[in-house]
């Protein structure tokens, strides 16, 4: 059985018809597609995902920390934004956050779950924090993870990725 690359597809019907993440792999040259087939069913190329392991926190004099422990590969892309409603990935229903403001931490080219599909982190746990009160996971679909982070008050977050040991 042959493989092709899809751009060497001259047709964009396809592109335009797959997941917006699959998009992104079969630009970049990371999906494949059967070469014979008219009516292939694009397929990511095996991708090594890190895993989340671990979910801790840190009080600090203005500013509480979340970090998310990450076993193999960082995620490639993390966002964090402060939302009215927090929606579970893939499905969509809301998922409820306590605290006076929701910011959504989503982590894309990674997994909270194990090859068994058994979570590798905790999916709800509170903090007796000053502002972080509580992480609610509202997703780990298809290499993307989502927690809502409930906070007291909104301020501004920042995002850093750390080598080792490998976190968020």
């Amino acid at each position: 059985r042959h493989t092709r690359y899809y751009s060497d597809w001259s047709s964009d019907v396809l592109f335009r018809s797959m997941p917006s993440r699959w998009r992104a792999l079969a630009a970049s040259g990371m999906a494949t597609v059967p070469a014979d087939a008219a009516d292939a069913e694009v397929t990511p190329a095996a991708v090594e995902h890190g895993r989340i392991v671990g979910l801790r926190v840190e009080e600090h004099d203005h500013f509480d920390r979340v970090i998310f422990d990450v076993k193999g590969a960082l995620p490639e892309e993390v966002s964090v934004e402060y939302v009215d409603v927090l929606e579970e990935d893939a499905t969509g229903p809301p998922v409820p956050v306590p605290g006076r403001a929701t910011l959504r931490v989503r982590m894309f080219s990674i997994d909270a779950h194990n090859d068994q599909g058994s979570p590798t982190v905790t999916r709800r746990r509170a903090f007796a924090l000053p502002n972080v009160m509580i992480a609610v996971n509202a997703g780990d679909f298809e290499g993307v993870v989502t927690y809502g982070l409930g906070v007291a008050e909104a301020r501004r977050a920042r995002i850093y990725t750390k080598h080792n040991p490998r976190r968020v």
